[in-house]
């Protein structure tokens, strides 16, 4: 029994894998494995014969763990090291003196081998960061402190995500400049202190005011005054400084974590008020998914958080709070946002028919929040069909399928698979191959190195041993290296160790196994795959198609229109045993009945409403949809009446307002277009009559016409035009004066014909009309009479309500 691992750190958990072999062949039975100094589980199925993944968490105070091993009635003891992380190589000031309300600092991080800007992750206790930048003597971490006058201090942390290193930490401790007023005797002198530094003299003007500046540093909270006056008395008092002796608190997530998981950890900072190291109290932190954590010292003022098995599977992010008496930090930490974690691969539809073998292809990448991201390096693949008009339209790719290809075998798979684009960033994670494990000879191994986003890495050296032999190679630019390294003798477990700049992994296999093996260190990113199977049957229905009868359909209470669907195989007869599903943006549909002309019909009933619309109804089958579109029209108006007032003039005796009302009655003659209307009205005629023997006849009179007529209307759309004619008779009064006495009176019934048009606009349940109508009412001639016309042209409007 061989154990291999990168190493034990308090309380995170890791990956010890264990080699069972028996005569150097594997044991298929899983060990039992008890711990001491730590806890321990199974991390999953076995995928190499006689190689068990272990997860191994060790206590927070434990300086090894010892894993009891018993199989096949052999029991071993192995003892695993415990330390906690490097230090690491970077490095920040220990302490970083500003001024407050003086804006933004720079803080210079060095050390060697430094990582790329955005391979760093950087934490104030207050304030943000604002730019992280190389120079030449290292990084460059611009900071901008919160807008606050008070002495203070703050911690800084910067964590290299390449590695599980320790974070480098620093304290910014902020110089206040308090303003010190006095009042004392003009020209008295006054000095100050705060700890072991002076200010002054200072003193006093005219009106005996003095106004002075300090530094306080974080932790002070008194300045001394000693007054001397004129006459040489002395006085000492004491003022105080404020001083929110609030510890400074931070945190941090303790590993970069992946796709898979959250990070394992967080580490929290803790500082004394003064700028000290924190030597009281651990800080309590919980998170309000899961509820109290628990806190482990690791140092005077850094604090461990462990968050494995707290945080629910397939959980985002949670959020972790901790306190300090008044002071409170949090951090939230979850599964790497931003890289690619899923392919969604949609295909519509998954059944198709081999008289259309087509289909549409939507793929969207996205990241463990959930969360679009750029699709760019997806491909989509089918095994016998093909993928066309491949599109980008915003965060999707869209294409199409053609599945001619598959007709004959009857069915497809379509991958969408993301390949993450090759890097040159120094690797920090590997991932092994291989085929075969053999007893001797050689083993020939396929190392995969990537980098912090998990992207496989071009260029990078690789070194790979079993015992004391070792190969080295370079990954091409898939960042893939092909290495055969020398078995050597013996039939114990291969130890394999992988190395690649930082990037360590260590792994067991047992000769003489066979199958395709994959070991992967923590952190790497296979390639993302979605696949989706599609079913072409032999295909019935060649074509579809839908209508209205009648196309129009005037709106009303029992108004239905029918629908008739028809579905035809390639050779135009009917098909009748295909579900066809009917969709309409408006209204009501009946199942569909069977004809016995093979064709399809339900009855359509409109919602209501009075008002000119659009209603598209499709009908589709699992393979095929076709639409058709009715035109709903407002109801026709069997009875209309209503008012009308306009102008009556002929350019002579008449020209006058005129009122009126008029009724329309409509029949059912041309298709309902034929009304009949009825109307009467009244306006006024006047003139003058020469006497010859003085004054000028004044004649006054009016003009009562009732009028029937034939018109012919068409609506369409709420509007409605019509034009006709008819006959008319009316009533004339006429009055004579003669010098403003009444000389004669008189009444007589005329009659005429007439011809008009119109048009209206449907608002409600009315019509709102505007007509024209030219009218020929004969005089009566006489002494005192008019002759001529007396109707003329007459503009009118009005409305009409509609019954």
């Amino acid at each position: 029994m061989v154990p291999a691992t990168e190493g034990l750190h308090p309380l995170l958990p890791e990956r010890v894998w264990l080699a069972v072999t028996q005569d150097g062949s594997a044991v298929g039975e899983p060990p039992v494995v008890a711990a001491r100094g730590g806890k321990v589980r199974f991390g999953g199925d076995g995928s190499l014969p006689g190689v068990w993944p272990l997860v191994v968490t060790a206590d927070a105070d434990a300086r090894e763990v010892e894993l009891t091993i018993r199989s096949v009635d052999h029991t071993q003891t192995v003892s695993l090291p415990v330390t906690w992380p490097d230090r690491g190589h970077l490095t920040l000031p220990a302490r970083t003196d500003v001024i407050a309300q003086e804006g933004r600092f720079d803080v210079l991080l060095t050390g060697e081998d430094l990582p790329a800007p955005d391979l760093l992750d950087v934490v104030v206790g207050e304030g943000e960061v604002v730019a992280v930048d190389v120079v030449p003597d290292g990084i460059q971490i611009t900071l901008e402190p919160l807008d606050s006058p008070a002495a203070r201090v703050f911690s800084i942390g910067v964590r290299d995500l390449r590695t599980p290193d320790l974070p480098a930490w620093g304290e910014v401790r902020v110089r206040a400049r308090p303003r010190v007023p006095l009042e004392a005797e003009p020209g008295a002198t006054v000095t100050l202190a705060v700890g072991e530094r002076s200010y002054g003299p200072f003193v006093a003007d005219e009106n005996g005011r003095i106004s002075a500046r300090v530094d306080q540093f974080p932790g002070e909270n008194a300045v001394t005054a000693r007054l001397v006056d004129d006459l040489g008395n002395e006085a000492v008092t004491t003022l105080p400084l404020a001083d929110p002796q609030v510890p400074a608190l931070v945190a941090m997530a303790g590993d970069r974590g992946s796709v898979e998981r959250a990070p394992r950890v967080v580490w929290v900072r803790a500082v004394h008020p003064a700028g000290r190291t924190w030597t009281g109290e651990a800080p309590t932190c919980r998170s309000p998914a899961v509820g109290a954590l628990d806190v482990v010292a690791v140092v005077p003022g850094l604090y461990a958080v462990p968050l494995d098995g707290r945080v629910r599977a397939g959980a985002a992010d949670i959020r972790v709070e901790c306190r300090l008496e008044d002071a409170a930090t949090s951090v939230r930490v979850g599964r790497r946002s931003g890289l690619p974690a899923h392919v969604l691969l949609q295909v519509w539809p998954t059944e198709l028919s081999t008289d259309l073998p087509a289909a549409e292809v939507r793929v969207a990448l996205e990241d463990a929040q959930g969360s679009r991201l750029d699709p760019d390096g997806v491909e989509v693949q089918a095994v016998h069909g093909r993928i066309q008009r491949v599109e980008l339209r915003g965060e999707v790719l869209t294409a199409e399928y053609d599945g001619t290809r598959a007709v004959e075998p009857g069915t497809d798979t379509l991958v969408a698979r993301y390949r993450h684009p090759v890097s040159e960033d120094p690797p920090v994670s590997l991932g092994l191959r291989w085929t075969d494990t053999p007893v001797a000879g050689e083993l020939r191994l396929e190392a995969t190195a990537r980098d912090a986003m998990g992207r496989p890495v071009r260029g990078a050296g690789v070194r790979i041993s079993l015992g004391e032999e070792a190969v080295e190679g370079t990954t091409d630019d898939a960042g893939v290296a092909l290495l055969r390294v020398p078995v050597p003798a013996g039939n114990g477990p291969l130890r394999i160790v992988a190395s690649s700049g930082r990037a360590l992994l260590r792994a067991l296999a047992v000769r003489g196994t066979l199958g395709a093996f994959t070991v992967d260190s923590r952190g790497s990113v296979e390639p993302l795959e979605s696949s989706r199977v599609l079913s072409l049957s032999p295909g019935r229905v060649s074509g579809i198609s839908v209508a209205f009868d009648p196309p129009i359909l005037r709106t009303g209470r029992n108004s239905m229109a029918y629908v008739t669907v028809a579905l035809e195989d390639r050779a135009g007869r009917p098909v009748l045993d295909e579900s066809v599903a009917l969709d309409v943006t408006e209204g009501r549909v009946g199942p569909l009945v069977a004809r016995p002309d093979g064709t399809l019909v339900a009855e359509y009933r409109p919602d209501e409403g009075d008002r000119a619309r659009e209603v598209v109804l499709t009908a589709s089958t699992d393979t095929l949809k076709s639409s058709a579109r009715l035109e709903l029209e407002p109801r026709l108006g069997r009875v209309m009446v209503g008012p009308t007032v306009g102008w009556t003039t002929n350019l002579g005796l008449v020209s006058s307002p005129r009122v009126g009302f008029v009724a329309d009655i409509r029949t059912g003659l041309l298709g309902e277009t034929v009304l009949v209307r009825g109307a009467f009205g009244g306006y006024g005629v006047s003139g003058r009559a020469s006497t010859g023997i003085g004054d000028d006849v004044e004649l006054v009179g009016s003009v009562l016409p009732a009028q029937v007529a034939l018109l012919l209307r068409q609506d369409r759309a709420g509007v409605g035009f019509w034009g006709g004619a008819g006959g008319m008779v009316a009533i004339h009064a006429l009055q004579a004066r003669f010098g403003g006495a009444l000389v004669a009176e008189g009444t007589r019934a005329l009659s005429g014909g007439t011809v008009l048009g119109g048009m209206g606009y449907r608002l409600g349940v009315a019509d709102v009309v505007g007509e024209l109508e030219w009218s020929f009412i004969p005089g009566p001639g006489g002494d005192l009479a008019f002759t001529g016309n007396l109707g003329g042209l007459t503009a009118s409007a009005g409305f009409r309500l509609v019954y």
